[in-house]
């Protein structure tokens, strides 16, 4: 019998960032299986915030010091050769080649 699987209904994928630097603290990804109840990009955001606020990271950084921002999938496609970074003045994600 073949199993029933995911069917996806929509996707949220939330990168917070570190506001002065663009390092990047936590990427948080919300999957609702179609026909579910899928949240607020605000409730995702909020969420995404009180995990990484709850991280090492959070708790060394603080959570004034982090924002959020919305992001394509495609956009965090591993490639080692790549650096993620978030460009802080035009609120956007950067892939950043890495010299090897």
């Amino acid at each position: 019998m073949p199993s029933r699987g995911l069917q996806e209904g929509k996707r949220s994928i939330v990168v917070v960032y570190d506001r002065t630097r663009g390092d990047i603290v936590h990427v948080h990804e919300v999957v609702t299986e179609r026909g579910g109840r899928h949240p607020s990009m605000r409730a995702v955001e909020k969420e995404a915030l009180e995990l990484a606020a709850g991280g090492s990271v959070g708790r060394t950084l603080g959570r004034k010091q982090m924002k959020t921002i919305s992001v394509k999938a495609s956009r965090l496609e591993h490639d080692p050769n790549v650096l993620l970074h978030v460009d802080v003045k035009r609120r956007r994600l950067e892939r950043v080649k890495i010299r090897r």
